[in-house]
């Protein structure tokens, strides 16, 4: 999933040289695919986009049968048959 906006503290935690390529936008807007790039000397930033994407939203998971779907019934075990 995308995230809304850059996390600049994920930003701040890279290391000289450090990279990272992350989907940024809205969820039903335009998303790009974003590389930050440290500089060597661990001072500065380059910002990149490397191409439109689109991501599904994040969903949270859920307890089986809270999903509005009738539970699953187990299955009988089937007997192989012999020739």
């Amino acid at each position: 999933a995308a995230a809304a906006s850059v996390p600049e503290e994920l930003v701040r935690q890279l290391k000289p040289g450090g990279r990272l390529v992350i989907p940024v936008g809205p969820q039903f807007g335009t998303q790009k695919l974003l590389q930050i790039d440290r500089d060597l000397a661990g001072e500065g930033y380059t910002r990149k986009v490397i191409t439109g994407v689109r991501y599904v939203p994040l969903v949270r998971a859920q307890k089986p049968g809270n999903d509005g779907a009738p539970p699953l019934k187990p299955r009988p075990p089937q007997c192989a048959s012999s020739p």
